[in-house]
């Protein structure tokens, strides 16, 4: 390649590198947006524009097949990283229908992936903006632009990553001594793909099979975070009903959401309590249902509250079950363990968690 063509293709890049990078950043938003839409959970997308060395590198080493920065597919580039590599191809099939795919410089490596080849390969596809898209006068302006789209799983992703790393992205130039380390490796993380797919299934079918469960019975279902929404979920529940006793008691309105996080506590607290399956849990929640009721009252007393979140009966359910048992020990581990955020003195706050107890029984 001559000089002057070499400084020609800079030339070119360095009067559109702010209209490649704003496109670049474009395009990541839209298929944040896209992808929010489908539904499909994705661990990254993450953008980047070509530095001018990378580029001046390959276009010496390209012996003249690049004669304008158009040839040049890889200027902007995105890599989309799923949890899973089953959503690579859903992923796949979403771009394929939202953008125009250039089908010549577009490839799946994964298909020319060798039997005995020890890495991961992404999915790559060269794309423009969709005729439609650009009508829009906020894409107009990149109707010509190319960006190169990688997509792979998480653990592909991970492979690639340490790959680069350790410097053997070619298999020839691995070193015997570890090449069949590298081939295990990959196996062994391509089974692992498979299970965490294997396993998601699992907890779809689990969820499925609880709903038809529960529409009967709550005998023997184990309180874990499945089931735990699905109850929540279900229409005048008793959670659901002593949660409205208690906003009625506050003046206030109950939070309709609770978050993972909250959820997960709920789940610990109760686990701490003793009750491993539903039936134990409601059971006692309706043996114990007035008095969580008038508990309430005094407690919160002379309090401002602007509302009480979602599944609150559980958590002063867990207040009288202890209470009623008047074992300290087990009070103040409950209070090390699921209170940490109260800074009331703990001894005090024993007291009165017995005290009230005994006031409203």
């Amino acid at each position: 390649m001559t000089t002057q063509l070499k400084e020609s293709i800079l030339g070119e890049y360095e009067s559109t590198k702010q209209l490649n990078g704003e496109f670049c950043k474009k395009v990541e938003m839209l298929l944040i947006d896209i992808l929010k839409d489908s539904g499909i959970n994705y661990h990254s997308i993450d953008s980047r524009l070509k530095e001018e060395s990378s580029l001046a590198t390959k276009v010496e080493n390209a012996d003249g097949k690049y004669n304008s920065l158009s040839d040049i597919t890889d200027i902007s580039g995105l890599r989309i990283v799923t949890y899973f590599s089953e959503d690579v191809d859903k992923v796949a099939s979403i771009i394929q229908g939202e953008f125009s795919v250039d089908e010549e410089n577009s490839v799946d490596k994964r298909l020319k992936l060798d039997p005995d080849r020890f890495g991961y390969l992404s999915l790559h596809y060269v794309v423009t903006l969709s005729e439609e898209r650009t009508k829009f006068a906020e894409y107009k302006r990149f109707k010509e632009l190319k960006v190169e789209i990688q997509i792979r799983s998480i653990l592909q992703h991970a492979w690639a990553e340490i790959e680069h790393d350790l410097g053997y992205k070619n298999k020839n130039a691995v070193p015997n001594v570890v090449r069949r380390d590298f081939s295990r490796l990959a196996s062994i993380l391509e089974l692992a793909d498979e299970e965490f797919i294997r396993i998601r299934q699992n907890l779809e079918n689990y969820n499925e099979d609880i709903q038809l469960k529960m529409g009967t019975t709550n005998e023997n279902i184990l309180i874990d975070k499945i089931t735990m929404q699905v109850i929540l979920e279900k229409p005048d529940n008793l959670i659901q009903i002593v949660d409205k006793e208690i906003g009625l008691i506050v003046g206030t309105n109950i939070v309709k959401e609770i978050s993972e996080e909250g959820l997960n506590v709920h789940i610990e607290r109760l686990k701490f309590l003793g009750f491993n399956t539903l039936d134990e849990m409601l059971n006692s929640l309706e043996q114990h249902k007035n008095e969580i009721i008038n508990f309430t009252k005094v407690w919160l007393s002379g309090n401002e509250v602007d509302y009480v979140p979602q599944a609150i009966s559980l958590f002063y359910l867990g207040y009288v079950v202890l209470a009623e048992k008047e074992d300290i020990e087990i009070l103040n581990e409950y209070i090390d363990g699921y209170l940490n955020n109260d800074k009331r003195d703990k001894k005090e706050l024993i007291e009165k968690i017995i005290k009230t107890y005994k006031d409203v029984k």
